[in-house]
């Protein structure tokens, strides 16, 4: 009864903010994906861990400092950090009452909690111009290898007869949310730490270089067509990336008939 208790709580205690959060789904100034994350979440709350023989007080304790903290808050009206508590709220009413193995934060409902919120749009917010940047120095880059005179300033690729803008949907944000959700999947099957390390790593570093490859791909198409492609060929390339990247950092898990990882990266 107890558990029931506290999670009726949570709900009209964070009630606004997840109602909020559901409508940064549809909302066009967010664009956000984390509806995906919500599907993503289903199956592993099915799946709860047994019943702990007595409450963890340490994250009740936590509970209530979270709930404290939402309401002096409250006046300032910031819907995305009560949001945020909501999430860690119900993950702590989770672990104070179910066995979980391992760390508190290294849930995986929990990450997949956090990626139900806008996080593309804040990602773009904070990170979103440098990742710009990134992508058009290293597509620049790439593109130098083939032998094209290409210069870059900022986000704008100099080609000759072309001019490639990468604009904000080629920062990479959402591809790396993407391949974050992939991970939050197939990590889990990893036997070590050190071959999860080795998975993470090679999946966002990958994800990175595709999407560098994807505007290369993009600048030289419309290099030899004499004008941009349209969205459908962005989305083409992208979802082409990603899935080259995903199967490369399967194999490097070990999940399909390959060297062992060690020999790979050890």
């Amino acid at each position: 009864m107890l558990e029931l208790g506290v999670l009726a709580a949570l709900l009209v205690q964070y009630g606004g903010a997840l109602r909020w959060v559901a409508r940064t789904w549809r909302d066009a100034t967010y664009e956000s994906w984390g509806f995906l994350a919500v599907l993503l979440l289903v199956p592993v709350l099915l799946r709860l861990p047994p019943r702990r023989a007595e409450p963890s007080r340490s994250h009740l304790l936590g509970l209530a400092g979270l709930a404290l903290l939402d309401l002096g808050l409250a006046r300032l009206h910031l819907s995305i950090v009560s949001a945020l508590l909501a999430v860690l709220s119900l993950h702590l009413w989770a672990v104070a009452f179910r066995t979980y193995p391992g760390r508190w934060w290294a849930q995986r409902q929990l990450w997949l909690g956090l990626l139900a919120l806008p996080a593309v749009f804040w990602a773009n917010v904070f990170v979103g111009f440098e990742l710009q940047q990134l992508a058009t120095r290293l597509a620049g880059a790439g593109l130098r290898l083939y032998g094209l005179p290409v210069s870059w300033r900022g986000t704008v690729l100099a080609l000759p007869g072309a001019t490639v803008a990468v604009d904000p949907t080629c920062s990479g944000v959402r591809i790396l949310y993407s391949g974050i959700l992939f991970g939050l999947l197939a990590a889990p099957s990893a036997t070590s730490h050190r071959r999860r390390v080795c998975f993470w790593g090679t999946l966002l570093l990958g994800l990175l270089l595709a999407n560098a490859g994807r505007v290369m791909c993009l600048a030289m198409a419309q290099l030899e067509l004499g004008r941009p492609l349209g969205e459908s060929a962005h989305q083409a390339v992208g979802l082409l990336s990603f899935l080259l990247v995903a199967a490369a950092s399967l194999l490097l898990l070990g999940r399909r008939a390959a060297p062992p990882v060690a020999e790979v990266c050890p």
